[in-house]
């Protein structure tokens, strides 16, 4: 568990920095600087699945939202693949959407 001061300097110096992130919209690849492995690799990430298109009235499924930590050890570009919403179908069944890969992790689709 961090602390509070690991995320935000102490009054006077000290502590540590606002965290960083990256949002993808659209798949790409996440590559880690040499920075970030240098201060321990530590991430936390959120993947979020393609929710499901519904049909008439009902709605559709959301996507699975992962949430989590790893711990990267070197620079090397990670694959991330944005799962998309279903697509519009016939009124009378639901279309599935798509799953959300980050690496070796997959947050399935609604």
């Amino acid at each position: 568990m961090s602390n509070f001061t690991d995320f935000f300097p102490a009054a006077g110096g000290g502590g540590g920095g606002i965290p960083k992130y990256a949002e993808f919209t659209a798949s790409g690849t996440f590559t880690p600087s040499q920075d970030l492995i240098d201060a321990g690799g530590r991430i936390a990430y959120m993947i979020i699945g393609g929710g499901e298109r519904g049909t008439g009235d009902a709605g559709g499924a959301g996507g699975a939202v992962l949430f989590g930590y790893e711990t990267l050890t070197s620079t090397t570009g990670c694959a991330v693949t944005i799962g998309a919403g279903g697509a519009a179908g016939p009124e009378t069944g639901e279309t599935p959407g798509n799953n959300s890969i980050f690496g070796p992790i997959t947050s399935a689709a609604g």
